[in-house]
C-alpha cells in the first residue's frame, strides 16, 4: 500500500516543486559570485523563499496522502 500510494502521489508533490525554483533561478546563478554569495547562502536566501509557494501547493497532496494510510487503520480499528 505505501508504494502504490507513494507511486500515484508523489508526482504530484514533486512536478510543483521541480517546476517553480527553475523559473528563477537562471538570472540567480551567474550573479551570486559576483555578489559574494555562496551556494549555502544562495540557496537558503534566495531559492527557498521562491520555492515555498510550489511547498505550499503540494501540502494538500500531503494531507491526502495521510487519509490513504489513516482511513484503513480508523476501519481495522472499528470493526467488532
Amino acid at each position: 500500500m505505501i508504494i502504490a500510494v507513494t507511486h500515484v502521489l508523489l508526482p504530484f508533490m514533486i512536478l510543483p516543486m521541480l517546476r517553480r525554483p527553475t523559473n528563477h533561478s537562471k538570472g540567480i546563478a551567474p550573479g551570486r559570485p559576483n555578489l559574494g554569495a555562496g551556494v549555502f547562502t544562495t540557496s537558503l536566501k534566495v531559492t527557498l523563499p521562491l520555492s515555498l509557494p510550489a511547498v505550499f501547493a503540494g501540502t494538500p497532496i500531503f494531507i491526502l496522502a495521510l487519509g490513504f494510510y489513516v482511513t484503513p487503520a480508523l476501519v481495522a480499528t472499528l470493526r467488532p
